[in-house]
């Protein structure tokens, strides 16, 4: 089956949402990556624009600045597309480098981010496979650490698809949350 997911990963309870995993305030800098992905599913086929938006959104999930760039090399036009190879740019914290006095230097603190859905009006089960593969290809090459994964994806049969993936990411402090910590 076809499917073509325009997915509007929110933050909200239930489904994305970040949670404090340490109070400790810590130096972080931004880290440019460039990852080349390939999304092969089995149930699932996107449009270019649904996987670009999708990947840009789980990015920024994980604490990446908002100028994510995810380019879907479309072949196939507005066709929803089993194999998708996406050209993903992004940059994240991570630890503060003591040699690198360039890099600007920032408040960040260590957050648990959930990404929890099965049948949900914003994350759709059908989604299992793209999110098991960002998982094992693209999140090794971050500075986020897993803390807990129950992914289970069933080609065709995505009623029985199950996800739950928790990492604690490093986000940068809003200024918000600046002046609340200098207060307290």
């Amino acid at each position: 089956m076809h499917k073509t997911i325009f997915l509007n990963l929110l933050i909200v309870s239930n489904i994305f949402f970040s949670m404090p995993a340490s109070a400790e305030t810590v130096e972080a800098q931004w880290k440019v990556h460039q990852v080349r992905f390939r999304f092969v599913g089995f149930s699932t086929a996107y449009t270019c624009d649904s996987i670009e938006y999708t990947l840009s959104r789980l990015l920024k999930i994980l604490g990446a600045r908002d100028d994510v760039r995810a380019e879907a090399s479309c072949t196939s036009g507005r066709n929803p597309n089993r194999v998708q190879r996406v050209k993903l740019a992004f940059a994240l914290p991570v630890l503060a480098n003591d040699t690198d006095v360039s890099a600007e230097v920032f408040p960040a603190r260590w957050e648990e981010v959930k990404v929890v859905g099965h049948s949900s009006r914003y994350l759709d089960s059908g989604d299992c496979e793209l999110l098991e593969q960002f998982e094992r290809e693209v999140m090794p090459k971050l500075q986020v650490k897993n803390t807990g994964r129950k992914i289970r994806c069933v080609p065709y049969r995505s009623e029985l698809n199950r996800i739950r993936l928790k990492v604690s990411a490093l986000k940068i402090l809003e200024k918000k949350e600046l002046e609340t910590n200098r207060e307290q």
